[in-house]
C-alpha cells in the first residue's frame, strides 16, 4: 500500500518526471479486468463519452495456429512486424531449444527469455538463411510449429485492419462492459489527511489500509455484505463495514462499471487521465485494473486499486498485489 499527493500530470504526457502511482499504472501490462467504482451522484455527472460511451477495446482470438502460421499470414505480419517477440520459458524448455537468451529472477523464480525480432522470424519460417544460421533455424521452427491459441490486440484497445471473411480460427471480440449499482452500508474512512498517513503508526495505516481495501474489493465482487440491509448470521460472516464520514444508518448509492476482456495499458492510462480530470473532487472515486494472467513466470503485478479520497483531489491511496510472493 501507498499513499501521497497526485500530481495534476497525465499518464499520456512524455515527461520523465512521474509520481509512484502514474509509474504503477505505466508498468502495468495487458488488463483482464478493469473496473471504476464512485457514488452514483458523481458518475451521473461524467459526461458520456468519457464512460458509456467510451469506445470499448478490442481483441482477436486466434485458434490452431503456429507462430510460424501467423507471421506467414500477410496481413497478420503487416501489423505484427514492427516489433520484438519476447518468450518466456523454465529452464529445460530453453536448453531444449538451445536458443541464445537471458537469465532473471524475477520474485525469486529464475525464467529464461528469448527475444526474436520478428522481421527475422518470418525469414527463418521461410528458410531463407544463410548456412551459419541453419542451427537457429532448426530450433525457432521447433518453437513455432505447435499449434496454439493466441490472443492479439493493441495497447489502445483499437479495431485492427484485419479482414476476417470466412475465416472461422480469427475471432473478434469486443471488451464487455458491465454495470452495476447497489445500495451500500456506509464506506470505510477514506478521507483521512495525508498527515495522517505520513505521521500515523505503522498499525493504524495497515487496519485503515485493509478496511478500505477489503470494502471496495468486496463491492467489485458484487457481494451482498457490503449491501445496505445485510442481515447475514455472524456465524457465517463477522464482516462489518466501518462508516467514515456518514452518519449510522445512512445509505451510500454506489456504482461500478467494469470492462472485461484483453485491454491494453495504453488504453487504461487514457481512461485513469481521462475520469481524473472531469471526476468532480467532491465525490471519492475508485479505479482498479487486475492483469492478464502470463503463466505465473513474469512476477508482474496482477492487480492494482488506485483510490482518490472526496475533496481532496491531490491525494491518493494505492494498492499494488503480485502474482508471485
Amino acid at each position: 500500500m501507498a499513499c501521497g499527493t497526485m500530481e495534476h500530470g497525465h499518464l499520456r504526457s512524455s515527461s520523465p518526471r512521474i509520481d509512484k502511482w502514474m509509474a504503477a499504472i505505466r508498468d502495468h501490462g495487458f488488463i483482464s479486468r478493469v473496473d471504476l467504482i464512485m457514488p452514483l451522484k458523481r458518475f451521473v455527472a461524467i459526461p458520456p463519452e468519457v464512460i458509456r460511451h467510451r469506445q470499448r477495446p478490442a481483441h482477436y482470438r486466434i485458434v490452431g495456429s503456429s507462430l510460424g502460421q501467423l507471421l506467414q499470414n500477410a496481413e497478420l505480419f503487416d501489423i505484427l512486424q514492427k516489433g520484438t517477440l519476447t518468450i518466456q520459458m523454465d529452464k529445460p524448455t530453453f536448453e531444449a531449444f538451445g536458443l541464445p537468451g537471458n537469465k532473471e529472477l524475477v520474485k525469486g523464480q529464475q525464467i529464461w527469455s528469448v527475444s526474436l525480432d520478428l522481421d527475422t522470424a518470418k525469414r527463418y519460417c521461410k528458410e531463407e538463411a544463410h548456412k551459419q544460421e541453419k542451427q537457429r533455424i532448426c530450433a525457432y521452427k521447433g518453437m513455432t510449429t505447435e499449434q496454439l491459441t493466441w490472443l492479439l490486440s493493441h495497447e489502445t484497445g483499437s479495431i485492427l485492419t484485419i479482414d476476417l471473411g470466412n475465416d472461422v480460427n480469427i475471432l473478434e471480440c469486443i471488451a464487455e462492459l458491465q454495470p452495476y449499482h447497489v445500495i451500500t452500508s456506509p464506506p470505510p474512512t477514506i478521507d483521512n489527511g495525508l498527515s495522517f498517513w505520513e505521521n500515523g503508526s505503522r498499525r493504524e495505516l495497515q487496519e485503515v489500509g485493509l478496511q478500505v481495501y477489503e470494502w471496495l474489493s468486496l463491492l467489485r465482487l458484487e457481494s451482498p455484505r457490503v449491501q445496505s440491509g445485510d442481515s447475514i448470521d455472524t456465524f457465517l460472516s463477522r464482516y462489518k463495514a466501518v462508516g467514515g464520514e456518514y452518519s449510522e444508518g445512512e445509505q451510500s448509492d454506489v456504482c461500478r462499471i467494469s470492462w472485461v476482456g484483453l485491454i491494453g495499458s495504453t488504453w487504461f492510462q487514457a481512461l485513469v487521465d481521462d475520469v481524473l480530470a472531469v471526476h468532480p473532487a467532491e465525490g471519492w472515486l475508485s479505479v482498479s485494473s487486475n492483469g492478464f494472467d502470463d503463466v505465473n513466470m513474469s512476477g508482474k503485478g496482477s492487480e492494482l486499486v488506485l483510490l482518490r479520497p472526496s475533496k481532496r483531489d491531490d491525494q491518493y491511496m494505492m494498492w499494488t498485489l503480485n502474482d508471485s510472493v
